[in-house]
């Protein structure tokens, strides 16, 4: 973080000299913001409408099955993660349990493969 701010500050320094060599006034002298941020402080984060009141689960596949995975998603116009909760859904129906995961936009198995 630290680096990108000094290299912002030396884009502002070279944009300055370089507008003043075109003949703007502007002073040659490097401003510090009155403010700066603590070293540590994050930059507040954006909410993501989609994952709200939803947990993450992670998996571990090897590479080879995480890219058929992605492939084939796309072959099908439809996301890795339909694909994993379409998979669950039908997981759970099968072993007997009465709820499911979904969330309303669950991957459709095509009868017919694609053309």
């Amino acid at each position: 973080m630290a680096k990108l701010q000094a290299f912002g500050i030396v884009q502002e320094e070279a944009e300055a000299r370089r507008e003043h060599r075109l003949g703007k006034e502007v002073p040659l002298v490097k401003q510090t913001p009155t403010n700066p941020e603590p070293a540590g402080a994050k930059a507040p984060r954006y909410p993501q409408p989609g994952r709200a009141g939803k947990k993450s689960i992670t998996a571990y596949v090897p590479s080879a099955a995480h890219k058929s995975l992605k492939l084939f998603a796309m072959e099908h116009d439809t996301t890795v993660e339909a694909l994993i909760i379409t998979g669950l859904d039908r997981l759970l129906m099968d072993m007997g349990q009465n709820w499911t995961i979904g969330t309303g936009d669950e991957f459709i198995v095509p009868t017919d493969p694609p053309e």
